[in-house]
Order: C-alpha cells, then structure tokens, then sequence
C-alpha cells in the first residue's frame, strides 16, 4: 500500500469506527498530542479532551439515529512522516438518506511507530442541520 492509501485508510476507518460506535478503535486512530475541532465549536486537545469527546458521542449515538458518514475526493500530500487530508464529508441519516452535515474536513497526520494518526483534524460545515460538534 503506498503511503497515500495508508492515509485513506486512517480516514474510512475514522468513519466506520464513529458510525459504528467503536470508540476505543476510533481513538486509537489519533496521536497523544491530536487535536478535533469544528468551526464555531470547542476544540478538543489531547488524549484526555479526546476521551471526553468519544464519551459524548458514545451518550449520543446511544440515543440518536443511526448515521453514516461519507468521506468523497479525498486529496492527500505525503512528505516524508507528515502528510495532510482534505475531503468533503456528508453525513447521512439511515432513516431517512437524508444529508444532516455536509462539509469539509482539514486533516494533518503524523507517522509514529509506523502508523498514521490523526495528529489534527478540523470540520467545516457547508450545511448542517445538526450541531457543528456531531463530527
């Protein structure tokens, strides 16, 4: 797999661990000193914010609708252990197929002991119906 593939990879399972409420997977996915973040929203840094934030949308998904999330045009740069993301996301109600978050994510990865991980990533919505902090 090239390093580009490895990239997209961080990025399909980043959203099949959130929809599929595996949270400790989708932590797994980010290094120590990471940093989430929305337009118009907290920013969440570290490991410790980063668990808050799995907690919150643990509490979430278990009373919510189901939701996917869809990562399209997925543009990577790779240059030497970093490497940057940029895609559209929209995120899909199961329900109803109906887009209730569409926007962009900006993503810096880092590679450590031979991983991508997700040192920053932030989200901007073009369109939301739900909160800027759903990720």
């Amino acid at each position: 797999m090239t390093p580009e593939d490895e990239v997209r990879e961080v990025m399909a399972r980043y959203c099949w661990h959130v929809d599929h409420q595996q949270f400790p997977q989708w932590l797994a996915l980010f290094a120590p000193d990471c940093a989430w973040g929305a337009r118009g929203a907290r920013l969440f840094e570290g490991s410790e914010a980063m668990a808050k934030l799995a907690a919150g949308l643990a509490k979430k998904a278990a009373t919510g609708e189901p939701q996917r999330h869809f990562a399209a045009n997925l543009l990577v740069e790779v240059d030497g252990d970093r490497a940057t993301l940029r895609s559209y996301v929209a995120v899909i109600r199961i329900s109803t197929g109906q887009a209730v978050t569409v926007g962009e994510y900006e993503v810096t990865l880092v590679k450590l002991d031979g991983r991508w991980k997700i040192q920053r990533m932030l989200f901007d919505a073009a369109a939301a119906t739900t909160p800027a902090g759903s990720v």
